[in-house]
């Protein structure tokens, strides 16, 4: 559950956040999470910035200081959902850590796969929409999916993960390449006319 947590907040910290303290409100299944009315007023904050982000993360003169403020975010998110759906043998703190750790990690890969989308001829005028809304409605459907399919939740997440992860290293390696190729023809050039 802490792994579902962690990459639902990465994904999009507030929606992420909103369903993991929505769920442990209403439901009895976290009765150690917390007070009720603190675990209720986290998922209506959360909620409440659900739409702002999504309206900012759209329109192109906000929408790198919306990622910028989810970045900030996510390990707070991440490190209190986690913390709240972890199991008793793990302790808190090691599993708020793993939490913060992992939003933040899957958020940073968001947000380098919506930078690449952003350049690419095919989505040219769509900017980050296309990569921000899947990133959103994942989120918003693997926490609640979860209670149901837990081990259909858990690959969904771990493939959701995987492909941020493959988009982030083709970005790095086009950005890469230009780089190299100019260091090559520079070493060739050196070498001609060093003769």
């Amino acid at each position: 559950m802490e792994l579902v947590f962690a990459i639902a907040i990465g994904l999009n910290p507030f929606v992420g956040l909103f369903a993991a303290a929505g769920l442990a409100a209403v439901s009895g299944k976290w009765a150690g999470a917390g007070p009720v009315w603190l675990l209720a007023a986290a998922a209506l904050t959360a909620g409440a910035a659900v739409p702002v982000d999504l309206v900012l993360g759209y329109l192109p003169r906000f929408a790198a200081r919306a990622r910028r403020a989810a970045e900030l975010f996510a390990p707070v998110a991440g490190a209190l959902g986690v913390a709240w759906a972890a199991e008793p043998a793990l302790p808190p703190a090691a599993a708020a850590a793993l939490g913060a750790a992992g939003a933040w990690t899957v958020t940073w890969l968001v947000t380098a796969a919506a930078s690449r989308a952003s350049r690419s001829r095919a989505w040219v005028g769509l900017g980050h929409v296309p990569v921000l809304m899947g990133a959103t409605l994942l989120s918003a459907c693997l926490v609640p999916l979860y209670s149901a399919l837990p081990a259909v939740t858990t690959g969904l997440g771990l493939l959701a993960v995987g492909a941020l992860g493959w988009a982030a290293h083709a970005e790095i390696q086009t950005a890469l390449l230009p780089r190299a190729r100019a260091s090559a023809a520079l070493r060739l050039q050196r070498l001609v006319s060093g003769r």
